[in-house]
This record gives C-alpha cells, structure tokens and sequence, in this order.
C-alpha cells in the first residue's frame, strides 16, 4: 500500500508540480540553478521513499522517469552527465571489491557456461518479445543481440539483497561474475549483431523491408559546456552561437 501510495505522489508530482518549477527556473536563465533544481529534486524523492520504508534506489528510477517526461530532459540529461560517469564508475568499483576471486579459479568452468547459458536465453527472450511487436525477425534478433548483458540495476539488486541476507554471499559473488561476463562480452556482441542475425537467419532477410525515412535533426550549440536540446517553446539559454538542420535519408 505504501508503494502504490508513494508512487501515485510522486508522479502525480511530475505531471504537474515539475513543470511549473521548471518554466520559473528557466525564466532566470541560470544553468547553475537548474543544475541545483534538479539535484534537490532527486534528493527530495529518495528522502520520500527512505520515510515510507521503500528502497532509495527505487526514488531514484521513479525520479528519472518523472523528469524524463517532461520538456527539458534534454537539458537535464546534459546536466547531470558528469555526475552519471563519476557515480557508475564508484558503482563498478564497489561490484569490484565485493568479487570473490578465489570463486572465479575455481568455478571458472562452470562461470563460463553460465554465462553463455544466460546470454542465449536473453537473447531469446528479447528477440521474442520484440517479434511479438510486429518487427521482422531479423531486426528482433538484432535487438536481443545488443541486450544480452546484464543490467547495471541487477547487480544493484544483488548487492541489496546481499545487504539484506536474503542472497548467501557465495552466491552473490556467483550470479555478479556472471553478470560481469556477459557486459565484457556486450561491446562484441553489439559489434557483431547484424553478422549473428544474418548467420542464424540463413541470410533470409527478404521479408524486412526497410523504408525509407526522413529526418529533421536540429541541434543547438550552446556557448558554454556540450550540445544540449531545449524546448523550442521555451526561452531558456539562449545563448546559442549556431544552429543547424541535418536531413538525413
């Protein structure tokens, strides 16, 4: 009840209390402000969700999808890059620490196999789902593909239910170098994607017939920091010293 409750608050919030804070921010101008708008934002939720009990993770992924719904997701994507690097780096490190090396020697068979075992199956899975989508299979294949691998969110479970004592930590140890495995392996599989679809598809690609398509990208540099996308309607930094439209077929 108190998960329901808290996430009809906090979306409830970001329909329509977000926004309104967002146009007076963005009257003043100020990247600083709203670099700290949206920091004492995300604080605030973890704060709501540590009061009603719940996992300050799950504030977090709430938070994200508030702000990702809104006009200026572009902007803030762009904002809080640095700190996304800085904290999945310190995330990665923590995973790191808490390997049982000793388990890799010794169960480095029985690792590996699991590991492909759980790649396959994801793949499967993905590939299936995006099939039922009405994409060709092909392209669903391709997309599971690029799937493969474990989360980071995942592991950040792992870790909770570590905390927690709900996972012994030899198996812990277990399921996150499986884990790992598979996100070493991902940079391959992405690179090959289109090569393992056509291999395992006998090359029959005459059913997915793509259609051509039209873009409009405008992309807007600003004078100070990396390109960012603002909502045209808005007249939030305006600063700009170009813009250009890239059409693209």
């Amino acid at each position: 009840m108190n998960t329901v409750l808290l996430l009809i608050i906090l979306l409830a919030a970001g329909k329509w209390l977000l926004p309104t804070i967002y146009d007076e921010v963005a009257r003043g101008r100020s990247e600083e402000t709203f670099l700290l708008t949206t920091l004492v934002i995300v604080l605030i939720a973890v704060w709501l969700t540590h009061s009603f009990h719940l996992s300050m993770a799950l504030g977090g992924l709430v938070t994200g999808m508030m702000l990702g719904e809104g006009w200026y997701q572009f902007q803030i994507q762009s904002d809080i890059r640095p700190f996304r690097v800085i904290l999945l780096g310190l995330f990665f490190v923590t995973i790191g620490l808490n390997l049982d090396l000793a388990l890799l020697l010794e169960y480095y068979s029985r690792i590996i196999a699991f590991t492909i075992g759980f790649i396959v199956i994801k793949t499967l899975v993905v590939s299936f789902l995006v099939k039922t989508l009405g994409f060709s299979s092909k392209d669903s294949l391709e997309v599971g593909t690029n799937l493969a691998q474990a989360g980071e969110f995942g592991l950040a479970l792992m870790a909770l239910a570590l905390r927690n004592g709900i996972v012994p930590p030899d198996q812990a140890s277990f399921f996150t170098i499986i884990a790992t495995f598979s996100m070493i392996a991902s940079p391959v599989l992405i690179r090959r994607a289109s090569d393992i679809s056509r291999r395992f598809l006998n090359n029959n690609t005459q059913n997915s017939k793509a259609l051509p398509v039209r873009r409009h990208v405008k992309i807007t540099l600003l004078s100070e920091g990396s390109p960012a996308l603002v909502q045209p309607s808005q007249n939030f930094l305006r600063r700009t010293t170009s813009s250009m439209t890239i059409s693209t077929t």
